[in-house]
């Protein structure tokens, strides 16, 4: 009869290290402030993109807008018809594109509406050493 082997222990597989928090893109995080349409649906106050996108798929949840035989596709009502520029149905990667139409940089904005650039400036001679050019700086 032949010897049973014993079974041998292997030592226990080191646990790496928990991955650190990715953080969140600060252009995604920077608050927006949507346009009166927009507003209507999700509320006028600013808010970062990210949770602009949550509460529009929640108003279109809420309110069953999602295309039954291709769910892709969003069926406006009277608010939405309006963000979406008059159409009566949109695709999802559609929906991003005229959403984005109705919101604005909410630092930027002004009493009138109207969107601020900030000011660049640039040396007049095109010199290629810019950031340390002294001369004739003027806003672009």
């Amino acid at each position: 009869m032949a010897a049973k082997k014993k079974a041998t222990k292997k030592p226990a597989a080191k646990k790496k290290k928990a991955a650190a928090k990715r953080k969140p893109n600060a252009a995604f995080m920077k608050p927006m402030q949507p346009s009166a349409a927009l507003g209507a649906v999700i509320g006028s106050s600013a808010q970062p993109r990210t949770e602009v996108t949550k509460k529009i798929w929640a108003y279109i949840k809420k309110h069953g807008l999602q295309d039954s035989k291709n769910r892709r596709n969003i069926n406006a009502d009277e608010k939405l018809k309006e963000v979406f520029g008059g159409k009566k149905q949109v695709s999802m990667f559609e929906m991003t594109k005229l959403v984005n139409k109705h919101l604005k940089y909410a630092d930027f904005a002004t009493k009138s509406g109207a969107r601020q650039r900030p000011v660049f400036f640039a040396c007049t001679r095109r010199c290629a050493g810019f950031p340390r050019c002294k001369r004739r700086l003027q806003p672009v």
